[in-house]
């Protein structure tokens, strides 16, 4: 079986895939460390254009968030996982071919394009969202200091903007989950029980 579990930041994609990892013993990776090893076959103009967070993101401060939109940071993560998928796909293809279990997590197993296996028996899918600022806001707040990569890494005054986006990511991820006939699950509230309700969704 293979476990797609897609979503926006923060949506709780590590956290489902570790549980997922613990209890079914199957190993997981982050679309994240694949996409690193894709970019490092690619520098200049040609990496700049397949990979626009590389000139937008500045791990001191998190600026990021201050200095684009939350569409525009949409845009740019819909354009790498695009790139992306054909290396992702691959992946994917090779492991049904060796019939391993396997779970890959993370922001690039956008809808549209994880959607061709919602028919397949050998996939299991899922994608996580946050939608309500308030609720993230708090969250980002409340997770300074406990490994939270973005609110440990952005000053106070910041994190409304920030939440801001990520709701922007949230509503992108449920309506095109809609659109595509794919299960979402709302992890804001209750968080623990919503991890619980999407891992049952994948085991089940």
């Amino acid at each position: 079986m293979l476990y797609l579990i897609g979503g926006s930041m923060r949506g709780g994609k590590t956290t489902l895939t570790k549980k997922l990892s613990k209890e079914l013993d199957v190993p997981y990776i982050s679309t994240d460390y694949l996409r690193i090893v894709v970019m490092s076959s690619f520098t200049g103009e040609e990496k700049d254009a397949n990979f626009p967070f590389e000139r937008m993101f500045d791990l001191s401060g998190m600026k990021i968030f201050q200095d684009y939109s939350g569409k525009e940071l949409i845009e740019a993560d819909i354009k790498e996982s695009e790139f992306l998928w054909r290396g992702i796909k691959s992946f994917i293809e090779h492991l049904l071919l060796v019939k391993n279990d396997y779970i890959l997590e993370g922001v690039h197993l956008l809808p549209s394009l994880v959607a061709e296996y919602k028919v397949n028996d050998s996939f299991r899918i899922v994608q996580l969202v946050k939608t309500d600022k308030e609720k993230i806001l708090q969250g980002l707040i409340n997770n300074k200091g406990n490994g939270d990569w973005i609110a440990d890494n952005v000053e106070d005054k910041d994190l409304d903007a920030v939440a801001g986006s990520l709701v922007e990511y949230g509503k992108y991820f449920v309506e095109q989950s809609d659109k595509y006939g794919l299960r979402y699950v709302n992890t804001e509230d209750d968080f623990e029980n919503k991890i619980e309700e999407a891992y049952k969704c994948l085991v089940q």
